[in-house]
């Protein structure tokens, strides 16, 4: 199977009167090489060395695996017993506490406010 295509020599004639024939004996062939050869070799390089992504979406899922992992081990350990405040520390922190909330929050908590408005309710009615 011949896949040279067929010229036509009327078109080659006319190519050739069209432009004038390039001086082949001016042009440096090595140096043309040597610069053509230069520009390639990096992209030549890029293509014969295997894709690094490729091994790095292998790691990936093991990496989001391992940070699941260590997430659920900080999250489902004990927390460490607080240590008892010093007994001036407590007193300040009490104090400050009753000075800063309402006398009858005991009772709004336990629900006891609550009672105490409907029996109020229900005997004024």
């Amino acid at each position: 199977m011949n896949t040279e295509p067929t010229r036509d020599p009327e078109l080659a004639a006319l190519l050739r009167s069209a432009a004038p024939q390039p001086p082949m004996g001016d042009v440096d062939w090595d140096r043309l090489r040597g610069v053509a050869k230069s520009r390639a070799e990096l992209p030549l390089a890029r293509l014969r060395t295997p894709a690094r992504r490729p091994r790095l979406r292998a790691w990936l899922p093991l990496g989001a695996a391992a940070s699941i992992a260590a997430s659920l081990v900080f999250a489902l350990r004990p927390a460490p017993d607080p240590r008892p405040l010093p007994a001036e520390e407590r007193r300040i922190v009490e104090a400050i506490v009753a000075e800063s909330l309402p006398s009858n929050v005991d009772q709004m908590l336990s629900g006891a406010a609550a009672e105490g408005a409907l029996l109020a309710a229900v005997m004024g009615s």
